[in-house]
């Protein structure tokens, strides 16, 4: 579902969740959650494999300035050209971070009276840490 509430999570608190729903019970008896996890094992720990490091981490910063803010990190799937739901960087630390699957993607910082810094990154299936894009906003209103 789109826009909804892990894309709210995820946007923004940074945090990734999912739902997964095996069975019409909202409770299932406990005499078939045996049934359940023989049916589901395999894809519930090839999900768990699933490479979270995939994506891209950061700062964003103002030149010669030390404030913490908040940022808008907008990625664009060059391939389909989707724009993916944005998230926000920490105000307490003005880190962000994205996940992302293999591909090329547009990725572009706003912030209240800065000019929008964008940049371009290739993801790859391999990756065994997030690519690094930090953003330095040089003509920013005080």
């Amino acid at each position: 579902m789109y826009h909804g509430m892990q894309d709210w999570n995820y946007a923004y608190h940074g945090v990734f969740g999912i739902t997964l729903e095996l069975s019409e019970r909202k409770w299932p008896y406990a005499s078939t959650l045996d049934r359940y996890w023989a049916d589901n094992r395999d894809a519930l720990l090839a999900y768990i494999r699933v490479p979270l490091h995939n994506g891209i981490r950061g700062h964003v910063s103002k030149h010669g300035r030390n404030d913490t803010f908040v940022a808008r990190i907008s990625v664009t799937d060059v391939a389909t050209d989707t724009k993916l739901v944005d998230v926000r960087s920490d105000p307490a630390t003005n880190a962000y971070h994205r996940l992302l699957p293999p591909g090329q993607f547009v990725v572009t910082a706003s912030a209240d009276g800065c000019a929008p810094r964008q940049t371009t990154v290739h993801i790859t299936a391999d990756q065994s840490e997030p690519t690094a894009v930090l953003f330095e906003f040089s003509e920013c209103v005080l």
